[in-house]
């Protein structure tokens, strides 16, 4: 209450003003979604470290194991039993249940919901899109804000429609991963050598011949990026993402990285990653809606 204006009666007629936003006071915060959410973030981070560790091609990559010694084939195959897909899918999870849980805090509160959200995901995709360009490719908050505003148009819809969209959708996404996988098996043989590449020589001749100078027309990294085909599989896409990683410049840098990031995001959409996303994102809407 925090207007007061005395009607023609003399009584007090007092206007009721919703409470403005911001953070949610330590009594009403729900300490089990706190933990959930630095659990999963803490998963996440133990399964990127292969991503920051070596070139996007080798850690995708499972023939890479191929001279690995026995402790590192064990982690690796600890790291896909307990951690691949399970943390950043309880990390989608808890941001379906989040969404909801602001929905009917907003509600209660007689505050605006539709507008605060919206500036959410729009800078939610921002910082996604910085990271992701700037930092590391392997962004993932550029796909949820396309995913949050999936969900936030159909977040009236009740918990068994969204339930339902939540099955359909993960179905869909094990047809997609199963046939990204199909097609992964049978074009294994048009992958390119790498001891064919290596063995090949370099044409000096070329660089003597020509006038002083032309041999620095195009920078090598976008010579080896373009040779490549954006396969990050292929050894000249691990050659760009070594010279502009470890050598530069920072154009170079960041034309990799983008690079990078635009495959993920194509890979997201033809493998299914991202309908995983959406279906974890509806299933978390839908618990949260039957209070689970």
């Amino acid at each position: 209450m925090d207007a007061e204006s005395v009607g023609s009666g003399g009584a007090a007629e007092v206007t009721a003003t919703p409470p403005r936003l911001g953070p949610v006071g330590e009594g009403e915060r729900i300490v089990a979604l706190d933990v959930l959410r630095g659990f999963a973030i803490y998963g996440i981070l133990f399964m990127n470290i292969q991503f920051f560790a070596m070139p996007l091609g080798k850690a995708i990559d499972p023939t890479s194991l191929a001279d690995a010694t026995t402790t590192e084939r064990a982690v690796w195959a600890f790291i896909k039993i307990f951690f691949e897909s399970k943390f950043f899918s309880l990390f989608s999870l808890m941001f379906g249940v989040g969404l909801i849980l602001q929905m009917q805090r907003a509600e209660r509160a007689g505050r605006p919901f539709v507008g605060m959200y919206i500036r959410r995901l729009l800078v939610l995709m921002a910082i996604g899109l910085v990271h992701g360009v700037l930092l590391w490719y392997g962004d993932i908050l550029f796909i949820y804000s396309f995913v949050g505003f999936l969900l936030f148009f159909l977040r009236k819809l009740g918990a068994k429609i969204l339930l339902l969209l939540a099955v359909i959708a993960m179905l869909l996404s094990a047809t997609c991963m199963g046939g990204v996988g199909a097609m992964g098996k049978v074009f294994a043989d048009y992958q390119p050598n790498q001891a064919t590449v290596e063995a090949t020589p370099a044409d000096d001749t070329a660089l003597e011949l020509a006038e002083p100078g032309a041999e620095d027309s195009t920078p090598r990294w976008l010579e080896a990026l373009a040779e490549s085909r954006g396969n990050p599989q292929h050894p000249s896409y691990r050659e760009a993402e070594r010279i502009a990683y470890r050598e530069g410049p920072m154009r170079a840098t960041i034309a990799v990285r983008a690079a990078s990031f635009a495959g993920m995001l194509f890979f997201t959409i033809i493998s299914g990653f991202g309908l995983h996303v959406v279906s974890v994102f509806f299933l978390g809407a839908a618990l949260m809606k039957w209070n689970f």
